[in-house]
Parts: structure tokens; sequence; C-alpha cells
């Protein structure tokens, strides 16, 4: 008798052991036969417990942009999509770099992004002065804190030779006024309403004594962008008051309009043509005292989505203006 309930309880261990080591899959019998596809059914785990990446991917990405545009639309937005390369495999959008249009690009560089851009600058205007160099345009962005937030520190140095009786020194050599800065990414395009981003700016007093300001001068850009048809046709435009002063040392509003017509001509070349006005209110000095009007056009290129080469040339349109300006430069993103 004792010998039967030894067998029966080592009979009843086993079956619990057996039933233990099937967990997963809920398939241990009972009384020989297997669990009603019910049972079965309640007791495996969840798809998504055993996958916690697939509610992740569910989970809404973080926003590019301050603000969204509050029109409904049946189109998906497509800076959400990602380009393909010849293989069909997804691939980064390519960078959208500042330079080297007036008009700055009308978004942020990204979370965690860095953009470096510098380019030259010749400029030639008579009687006032023979020519000017620019260089080397040096232009820093980081994005940091969020997708929309992105900081931004520039600097540049000019060289510019005087005609002698232009009432002007003869030569004008330094750095310029370092500038500092934050963009921040306020909207998406939605249909007809454009993407847009805010610069918030100062230069602070660290230039050459005879190319400073002297002191702090605040500014702001308001940036838009359309993508008129897709992937190769769009135009941005500028708007933007920054603080100056003159040669006599009044200070003054430099306002700016700028706007581009932006045109792919193959999936890698770019080219661009701008319509760019200058108006300094409030200055007093002669040579600085007219507003300016210019047609600038070039090209970009872009060796791969994270380095682009460009050059420009432009007219002034009127006797304010310079003469005619050349340019060239890059920009690569890290």
């Amino acid at each position: 008798m004792v010998r039967k309930g030894l067998i029966f309880l080592l009979l009843t261990l086993l079956g619990i052991a057996g039933c233990a080591s099937v967990h997963w899959d809920s398939s241990c019998q009972r009384n020989g036969q297997e669990q009603p596809d019910s049972t079965r059914l309640e007791t495996r785990l969840d798809e998504n417990e055993l996958n916690p990446k697939a509610d992740s991917e569910k989970e809404k990405k973080p926003p590019k942009t301050l603000f969204e545009w509050a029109i409904p639309t049946e189109q998906k937005d497509d800076k959400e999509k990602k380009d393909k390369d010849e293989n069909g495999v997804e691939e980064e959008k390519r960078l959208d770099p500042d330079r080297p249009h007036l008009p700055e690009a009308a978004s942020t560089v990204g979370l965690g992004r860095a953009i470096l851009e510098s380019g030259y600058t010749y400029t030639s205007k008579g009687p006032a002065f023979l020519h000017q160099h620019s260089y080397p345009e040096a232009l820093f962005r980081v994005g940091m804190l969020a997708e929309w937030f992105e900081f931004r520190i520039s600097q540049n140095f000019i060289n510019q030779k005087d005609n002698s009786g232009s009432g002007q020194p003869a030569s004008i050599v330094g750095a310029q006024d370092l500038n500092i800065g934050v963009k921040l990414a306020l909207t998406e395009q939605k249909d007809y309403l454009p993407e847009s981003a805010l610069i918030l700016q100062m230069t602070v007093p660290s230039g050459s004594a005879n190319v400073s300001n002297g002191t702090v001068m605040p500014g702001v850009n308001l940036d838009l962008g359309w993508e008129i048809v897709k992937d190769r046709f769009g135009i941005e435009t500028l708007t933007s008051a920054n603080g100056s002063r003159d040669d006599v040392g009044h200070a003054f509003v430099n306002f700016a309009q700028g706007i581009t017509a932006v045109v792919d001509l193959t999936r890698k070349l770019q080219s661009f043509t701008e319509y760019d006005l200058f108006v300094p209110m409030g200055a007093v000095a002669p040579e600085q005292s007219h507003l300016q009007e210019y047609i600038v056009s070039g090209f970009v290129y872009f060796l791969n989505n994270d380095f682009e080469v460009d050059i420009r040339a432009g007219v002034g349109l009127n006797n304010h203006a310079s003469d005619y300006l050349l340019g060239t430069g890059f920009a690569a993103r890290y």
C-alpha cells in the first residue's frame, strides 16, 4: 500500500515538472488529453508583451517643429518619408544648408546632428572701392535639446581696398563681430502653408576695431519655404531686421528681403535664382543710407547626402549696389 502511494506521488511530481517545462506554449496534458484551443489562447502571453519593440515603434516620434498648421489634409506628410537609393534601401534625407542663397533653410539641422558651412565672396564696386574679399563665412549649426532647436555661431573676415579720394579708408581688414543665435523650426509645410523657421541672433563686439559695431546688435530672421513640385521646384523667402552701425558710428536697422526659386536639375545638381533687397533704415552715412538690389544665381552640387559644394554670381540692380559679386563654398553634415 505504501509502495503504491509512493509511486502515485512520484508520478504526480513528474507531471507537474512536465507542465512547468512547457509553460510558454501551454501544451501540458491533463488526464492524457490536450487542453482545448480556447484554454491555449488564454494562457499564451500576448504577442506585444513578448515583443515590446512593437509598441515602441508605434509611439509618436518627437515633434520636429514647435507648431502645426491647424488645417485638415488628406495628404501624408512627405517630410516623414525617407529617400531611397538605387537599391531601394531607405536613406536619410540630404542636408539642407543655409548657404549659398540669402534665405536660410526653413528647417533645423536635427537633434544630435551638426552642419559646418564655409565660403568665400568677391565683390566689386566703383567708384567707392576697388574690391572686397569676404572669408571664411563660417557658420556652425548644432541640433540640441529638441528636433526643432538649433544653436548657431558664425565668424567672418573682410579685406576691402578702396579707391583714393573716395572718402573711405584706403583699406579695411579684420574680423567682423561674432554672431551667436538660435533657430527655431516653427512649422512643416502643409498644402499651401509653408515650412517656417525663426532665427534669433545677435552680434557681440569681438571684431577688429575698424570693423566691429562696438556693441551688441540684436537681429531676427524669418525663413519660409514651399515645395511646389516635389523634388523638382521650390520657393524660399527671407524677411530680416538686424542691427548695425554705419561708417560714422550711427546705429541703424538693416532690413532685408529675399526670394529664391530653386530647381532640382538632377538628383544631385540644384540651381537657384534670387532677388535680394537691402534697406538701411536709419543709416546716415552717404554710402550706406540707400537701398540696394541684387539678382543672384548659382548651382549647388550634392556629392552625397552629407556634403555639398556651391558657386554663385550676382549683379547689382541700382547705382548704390555693388557692380557684381562672385562666390563659392561648401556645407558638411556630421
